[in-house]
């Protein structure tokens, strides 16, 4: 029984850069950015989360709605007095709600800017407004230091919460419970509350003046941004901290989820945005902003970004919208897959995981062998070269060279070749000669070429210019290599005068003649 032919092994080279991973190529998506300068800070961004994923921006005295299609401004809510914080869409997408610097906190109809609840109480600024996850009550925060809660179907004051003990600026609503709310304050603490409690359920020291909380899916985990460290708490699970990390060099601003709610988006004021998985913490992919961030949101729909930052820009970015084709695949129901498709050769026991008993019986499969190894099989040398310039290949053309030498027959694949069969090789070498992964075998290779054809000089137009090209080629890497040489050389002197002066005393005496005896 015959030997299995022994395929081309292709020449191995170090990875100059690591391949893109499919983390980066999904972030670098977002392209586009739309850079919109405005009066003042953009303090808070939030989409709606129902379609169309209009954008709630609240910039000085008013909350500016934009469009998720086109991110044009639609329409402006200026009735705040004051300066205008926390402007949120509730769940429908139908309301809005927001703080202001005075102590009220305003709902309005998202479509007619009509003014339906005004509820007034803090004695300072409102900072944060969250819904319930029921959207009939509203929370907020403010720097009186208390928490205050609000009836949306009566307008009554539900009650005030009291337990910070200095300015509360950050706040969110938990999606498990239309009771459970988290806040954080500046006496460095994240507290959790509970609208049938009278004070905090729980109370988590982040140990620096919090900035933002979040959240996250499951409605076990908080996320508290403090400084520049994020922590994640086990707020309903006794208050333990399970994750605490440091990926910015400066105080984090500002916390957002992506649409899979996969992802956690921490922006800071070293203008860096970190992409960590919910999974492992670990940071997956970064992102960078012109200047300090002061607030970031992500469409539920993974298709928008929105950030607001220091210089009082709002920076929009898009990436392209899933096509309705893919749409359809991914709503469509599980049935079994149709005849002749992919999915319908893929089913069966061939796919089926195994268990820890069963026994795995691993199948060979054949794989065609490569058209220039067919030659090399037969021993056609020209043909097995003339395969591998035609994939323009340069490691696959150097493996065959150096296979042809090997088997001495790199003079056979040379032999007998006329202007067209020869131009390919010459236009190679003129082409690569340079390259330091392939001159030493290309020399080799140009020596044989020039003893072969040197004769033939002047018959061919074609061959002549080549010829001359690859000639110019040696020329400058030649006096490429003489002036590193040189600069080598004044290297050595600057070195060597260096480490003599280090050594300390005088460096006269360490190159002085000895005398002669």
């Amino acid at each position: 029984m015959g030997t299995e032919f022994k395929r081309l092994a292709l020449k191995q080279f170090p990875q100059i850069q690591e391949k893109d991973t499919p983390e980066a190529k999904y972030w670098r998506k977002f392209s586009g950015p739309v850079v919109e300068t405005h009066d003042a800070h953009c303090t808070s961004l939030h989409y709606s989360p129902a379609a169309p994923y209009d954008l709630a921006v609240s910039c000085g005295s008013h909350v500016s709605i934009r469009s998720g299609a086109t991110g044009a401004k639609l329409r402006a809510i200026s009735r705040f007095q004051g300066v205008a914080y926390s402007g949120v869409f509730r769940g429908d997408g139908r309301l809005i709600a927001g703080g202001d610097a005075k102590g009220s906190v305003i709902v309005a109809d998202a479509t007619s800017k009509a003014m339906l609840r005004t509820f007034a109480g803090h004695a300072a600024a409102v900072r944060a407004v969250r819904w319930s996850a029921d959207g009939l009550r509203l929370a907020s925060a403010s720097d009186d230091k208390s928490v205050r809660l609000w009836d949306l179907p009566t307008g009554a004051h539900v009650g005030m919460r009291e337990g910070h003990t200095d300015y509360v600026r950050a706040m969110d609503a938990s999606a498990a419970s239309a009771d459970a709310w988290v806040t954080g304050g500046y006496d460095g603490t994240v507290r959790l509350w509970d609208a049938r409690a009278a004070g905090a359920v729980r109370v988590m020291e982040h140990g620096a003046p919090v900035e933002a909380v979040l959240c996250l899916p499951g409605g076990s985990l908080v996320a508290s941004a403090g400084g520049n460290v994020l922590k994640i708490w086990d707020a309903m699970g006794g208050g333990k901290l399970v994750h605490e990390c440091s990926h910015h060099q400066k105080t984090i601003t500002c916390l957002a989820l992506n649409g899979s709610r996969t992802r956690l988006l921490t922006g800071g004021l070293d203008g860096l945005v970190k992409i960590c998985s919910l999974s492992t913490y670990q940071v997956m992919h970064g992102l960078r902003f012109q200047a300090p961030l002061l607030s970031l949101a992500l469409s539920a729909d993974g298709v928008q970004m929105a950030a607001g930052t220091a210089d009082c820009a709002l920076t929009q970015r898009r990436r392209p919208a899933p096509s309705a084709a893919a749409v359809r695949r991914a709503e469509r129901p599980l049935y079994a897959p149709q005849r002749g498709t992919p999915a319908y050769l893929k089913r069966g026991s061939r796919n089926a995981v195994p268990g820890l008993d069963d026994t795995l019986v691993e199948q060979k499969r054949h794989k065609p062998l490569q058209p220039y190894d067919q030659s090399l099989r037969k021993f056609r040398y020209q043909e097995a070269l003339d395969l591998a310039l035609a994939t323009r290949s340069p490691i696959v053309v150097a493996s065959v060279l150096e296979e042809l030498i090997q088997r001495r027959g790199l003079n056979i694949a040379l032999a007998g070749r006329d202007e067209v069969t020869l131009e390919p090789i010459l236009a190679f070498l003129a082409r690569y000669i340079a390259s330091p992964r392939y001159a030493p075998l290309l020399i080799d290779v140009t020596h044989a070429v020039a003893d072969a054809y040197a004769s033939a000089l002047g018959e061919s137009e074609g061959v002549d210019e080549l010829f001359a090209r690859l000639q110019r080629q040696i020329h400058c890497e030649v006096d490429f290599q003489k002036d590193m040489h040189a600069l080598l050389g004044s290297m050595d002197a600057v070195i060597a005068a260096a480490s003599l002066g280090a050594g300390g005393g005088d460096s006269r005496s360490a190159v002085a003649p000895m005398p002669v005896p």
